[in-house]
C-alpha cells in the first residue's frame, strides 16, 4: 500500500458536558456534531481527552470528591467518527468500575475508539493503532498517578510512571510510525510545567513519542517544538461547564492544536487556532482583540518555559493571583467541611512538593 505524504492531527482539551453545555448539545446532537466536524474537516484524527463516564444507571458515587461529573451515552452522537478519547483523567472512576464499565461498552457502540483506562492496568494501557494509508500511528494515554490507577486486579486509568510508560513507547516504536501520549497531570489553573511532566516529557520523547500533550491545569499553557518532537505543557478545557466559583479568566481561553506530519521530510510542524468557551460552556470562534491576546499568552508562556531558568517565580507568580486564591479558598474550605483540616494540611503539602520540588 502506497503511503500517504501528510498527515493532520487535533488535539484538544478536557471535554466534559455537562450542565448547560451537555443540555445544548443533547438538544440538538446533529447541529453539535456539524459544527465539529466542519472545525475538524482538515483532520485525519482528533484526540481529546472524555473527562466523565457515560452512564444510564444510578451508581454509587465517589463520595471522596466535590465534583461528580457523568452524561449519557447519547451525548456520543454529538462527536464526529473521527475522534479518539482518552479515558485516563480523575473522573472517569467518578462512579466506580460500573461507570468505567459502561463508558467503554457506550464508546465501542457507537464505534469510537479509546485508551488510558480498563478493568486492569493491562487494559489500560492497551494502545489505539490507526493505519492511515500504510502509516501506523499509535494513540497511548495516562493519568497522574493519584488518579485512582488500575493494576492487576482492579479497574482505573494507567498510571503516569515512567516504568510503566517507557517501555510501552520503545515496544510500539519497533511497529509503528508516529507514537502520540495524552497525560492528565499539572496543577490546575496554573500553566506552567511541574518539574514531574518536564522530566516525563523528555523520557518519553527519548523513547520515540513524537507528541506528547499534557491536561487538567483547566487552562492553556505553551508548546516545546523541534522537527521531530512536539510537547504541549497545558491543552486548557475545550467543552466544559461553566461555573461562577471559577473567576479565572483562563478557565475559558482554549486552543484547537494541530499537528501535522511531513513523511517525507519526517518532521512535524504545530498550528495553533485559538477559541473561547461561552457562557454555555461550549467552544466557539473569537473575535480578532481575543484571538490575537490567546495567542500572545501561549507565546509568551512558551518562551519563558524554553528558556527554563524562570519557572519556579513563573509558578509563584500565578500562586499569587488573587482570583487564584480564591479559588484555593473555595476548594479547602469545601475539603475542611467534607474530611478535616488534616487532610487539607497534607493537600496544602502535596500541591507545594509538586510545585517546587523536583521529587
Amino acid at each position: 500500500m502506497q503511503k500517504t505524504n501528510s498527515i493532520k492531527i487535533s488535539i484538544l482539551g478536557d471535554i466534559a458536558p455537562v450542565n448547560k453545555a451537555g443540555s445544548l448539545m443533547l438538544s440538538d446532537l446533529q447541529k453539535s456534531k456539524n459544527y465539529l466536524t466542519e472545525l475538524f474537516k482538515e483532520s485525519s484524527i482528533v484526540f481529546a481527552n472524555l473527562e466523565l463516564p457515560l452512564i444510564k444507571d444510578n451508581y454509587p458515587v465517589n463520595e471522596d470528591k466535590k465534583f461528580v461529573f457523568h452524561q449519557v451515552p447519547e451525548i456520543l452522537s454529538a462527536f464526529p467518527e473521527k475522534m479518539i478519547f482518552s479515558l485516563a483523567n480523575n473522573h472517569i472512576m467518578d462512579y466506580g468500575e460500573n461507570g468505567l464499565l459502561d463508558t467503554m461498552k457506550s464508546l465501542q457502540s457507537y464505534g469510537f475508539r479509546f485508551t488510558g483506562a480498563g478493568i486492569n492496568i493491562s487494559e489500560a494501557g492497551s494502545p489505539v493503532i490507526i493505519d492511515i494509508d500504510g502509516i501506523q500511528i499509535a494513540f497511548i494515554a495516562a493519568a497522574d498517578e493519584r488518579y485512582q490507577p488500575a493494576n492487576n486486579n482492579s479497574s482505573g486509568t494507567f498510571p503516569a510512571i515512567p516504568e510503566l510508560i517507557i517501555p510501552k513507547i520503545r515496544e510500539l516504536r519497533k511497529t509503528v510510525d508516529i507514537i502520540y501520549l495524552s497525560v492528565h497531570m499539572g496543577m490546575e489553573y496554573i500553566p506552567v510545567p511541574t518539574p514531574v511532566m518536564k522530566r516525563l516529557a523528555k523520557q518519553c520523547h527519548d523513547a520515540g513519542a513524537n507528541v506528547v500533550f499534557f491536561h487538567h491545569s483547566h487552562c492553556i499553557s505553551g508548546y516545546t517544538l523541534s522537527p521531530q518532537k512536539c510537547t504541549l505543557w497545558g491543552t486548557g478545557n475545550f467543552i466544559f461547564y461553566e461555573s461562577s466559583d471559577y473567576p479565572l479568566k483562563s478557565w475559558f481561553d482554549t486552543a484547537h492544536w494541530s499537528i501535522s506530519h511531513d513523511l517525507e521530510e519526517n518532521t512535524l510542524d504545530l498550528s495553533i487556532t485559538p477559541f473561547q468557551i461561552n457562557e454555555n460552556g461550549l467552544p466557539e470562534r473569537t473575535d480578532k482583540k481575543a484571538y490575537d491576546r490567546i495567542f500572545t499568552t501561549i507565546s509568551e508562556i512558551s518562551n519563558k518555559i524554553n528558556l527554563n531558568s524562570t519557572l519556579f517565580l513563573l509558578r509563584l507568580k500565578y500562586l499569587m493571583n488573587p482570583n487564584y486564591i480564591k479559588v484555593l479558598c473555595i476548594n479547602y474550605s469545601d475539603m475542611i467541611r467534607r474530611h478535616g483540616p488534616v487532610k487539607v494540611i497534607r493537600q496544602a503539602a502535596s500541591t507545594f512538593k509538586v510545585l517546587f520540588l523536583n521529587r
